[in-house]
């Protein structure tokens, strides 16, 4: 509280100078100083928040990608997802073509930190089709990201994750095979009739832009890995998380995540 007064105090300090020193001193240039203090104040808040803020809870979700109308529901502290157009406008050479998400407010690469995301997850589908349900992204704008949680054709569940070149196109991913090709410690077959899930993603970050991530399942351990990258690729800028639906293909499905709980647990 102190610094913020601080900030104030030299904010207005130096605008009324400027002020003063073109005799434009008036009621409005009052209220001017006034309220361009107040902005700056806040943008200081949230640099401040960005850099070492490590939040005790995620709570904070949005619809993704402006999904279509009625694709993202919202009862309580109950999701449902079903089936929407990808209408995030960038085109890769990948076509990704349904995408129904939730997301968060980014959290700062500088954060070191474990949190827990976890949720009551159904999937009611007559479609065998495979789809990402959670995603650790850095904004980047091609290449898988530094973590997605997909739902396969076998009903089994696996990572993906790619590192970017650094200054380059959708042409230049490098699969992180710490994740990608980690195999699981146990053989989970799920359903997709409606049979209610605990889903657990445990996230280790080091505040370097990297993490550690164990994947949990009715609490059973499935899947760990780590996602670590050199000076070959491109530092994450930021780190925000999907909940929902993305997948290649369109398909009818209904995905119900309910008491989601997102809490740093170190």
């Amino acid at each position: 509280m102190h610094l913020n007064k601080l900030v104030i105090k030299q904010v207005v300090s130096k605008i009324t100078a400027f002020f003063i020193s073109y005799k434009l001193v008036t009621k409005m240039s009052v209220k001017i100083i006034l309220s361009l203090a107040i902005f700056i104040l806040n943008a200081q808040i949230i640099k401040a928040a960005e850099i070492y803020g490590a939040p005790s809870e995620i709570t904070s979700w949005r619809i993704s990608c402006n999904a279509d109308i009625g694709a993202v529901k919202r009862l309580g502290n109950t999701y449902t997802f079903t089936k929407s157009r990808n209408n995030c406008g960038k085109e890769t050479i990948w076509k990704w073509s349904q995408r129904s998400e939730i997301i968060s407010n980014a959290l700062s690469i500088n954060v070191k930190a474990a949190y827990s995301f976890s949720t009551k997850l159904s999937v009611e589908s007559k479609s065998n089709t495979k789809f990402t349900f959670f995603q650790v992204h850095d904004g980047r704008d091609a290449c898988a990201p530094p973590l997605k949680i997909d739902w396969k054709i076998d009903n089994t569940l696996e990572f993906r994750s790619d590192f970017k070149m650094a200054d380059s196109g959708a042409k230049h991913c490098v699969v992180n095979r710490s994740l990608q090709y980690s195999k699981p410690l146990n053989n989970v077959v799920l359903r997709r009739d409606g049979t209610v899930y605990f889903i657990e993603v445990i996230l280790f970050f080091d505040g370097l832009g990297n993490f550690d991530v164990s994947l949990y399942i009715d609490g059973t351990k499935i899947l760990e890995g780590t996602y670590s990258h050199d000076e070959r690729f491109q530092k994450p800028r930021k780190f925000e998380f999907k909940h929902g639906s993305y997948s290649s293909n369109m398909f009818d499905y209904k995905l119900s995540s309910e008491g989601i709980k997102f809490k740093r647990i170190d």
